[in-house]
């Protein structure tokens, strides 16, 4: 929910999924994964099983291979 750019949306109009990593919380390590956009929603899809995630955490977006930081949302629920 919320989510936003830092610089600009590098996708546009995408119907397919896009590679990316992502972080959640302040954990160190990046999660691989792939992000698919869903109206105004994101959703994220983690390559490996995640624990921990609760609505209201954000997640942070990186490019595939985590050089860059895309944006951010709050995570609304891991179930969608």
């Amino acid at each position: 929910h919320g989510f936003d750019f830092i610089t600009e949306d590098p996708w546009g109009e995408f119907a397919d999924e896009k590679e990316i990593t992502f972080k959640i919380r302040h954990t160190p390590d990046f999660t691989h994964g792939r992000i698919r956009r869903i109206g105004d929603l994101y959703r994220i899809e983690s390559d490996n099983k995640i624990q921990g995630i609760a609505p209201g955490q954000y997640g942070v977006v990186y490019d595939k291979d985590h050089r860059l930081c895309l944006g951010s949302g709050m995570i609304i629920d891991e179930n969608l």
